[in-house]
């Protein structure tokens, strides 16, 4: 359980236009999953390069555990940014996993959240909870959510007050893993955009 714990903290750590005219939209399919979102053209979709040095630029509290984290990383099948790699920032962002429930078979959503929720506390600076795990609706699809806030420190020392959020999905023998990561004050991304983004996610 510990290793899969580990992965899933993995996905939050990360680092519209207000007129009236339509934004222009791009598609992601995975055919295999059956999923499909769509996102603005003015975002980014990210290669596994780029995940992993994003990844790499964290700090977390303890070397040992921040190691053991990498490691054990999982790629996400989408991973979107509002701004282009590297990004001097934080980096408003979505990424989507699947995970297995394995050894988290039979536990809910939210249950699955307040295990991960204490590892969190751990690895990151003034750790604080802003909304607890409930149930949401994204375009009619059954989701457990939680927010919450932390400060983000990068290997050079820098150190960033990141809101981060995320969303489970349950597909009977595993479930979605959907982490929002955005700045804690909204200045280079309204929460609102990111979440006109998840509300087009279909599955098919």
């Amino acid at each position: 359980m510990k290793n899969i714990i580990l992965t899933l903290i993995l996905i939050t750590n990360s680092f519209g236009l207000l007129f009236s005219q339509k934004i222009e939209q791009k598609e992601f399919k995975h055919n295999i999953l059956g999923f499909k979102i769509n996102y603005p053209e003015t975002w980014n979709l990210n290669s596994a390069d780029e995940f992993y040095a994003n990844l790499d630029k964290v700090k977390l509290n303890e070397n040992e555990f921040d190691e053991m984290i990498k490691k054990n990383a999982s790629l996400p099948f989408l991973f979107l940014s509002k701004f282009k790699e590297p990004y001097d920032d934080i980096n408003p962002s979505i990424k989507i996993n699947t995970k297995p429930y394995g050894n988290l078979k039979g536990k809910t959503l939210t249950e699955i959240i307040n295990i991960i929720l204490p590892q969190f506390e751990k690895m990151f600076l003034n750790f604080k909870i802003q909304e607890s795990p409930s149930d949401i609706k994204i375009n009619e699809i059954n989701s457990t959510h939680v927010k919450f806030y932390y400060t983000l420190k990068t290997q050079e020392g820098k150190e960033y007050l990141t809101c981060s959020e995320l969303y489970l999905i349950d597909k009977v023998n595993y479930f979605y893993m959907i982490g929002v990561g955005t700045k804690q004050d909204e200045s280079n991304c309204k929460r609102q955009e990111i979440f006109d983004i998840l509300k087009t996610i279909e599955f098919k």
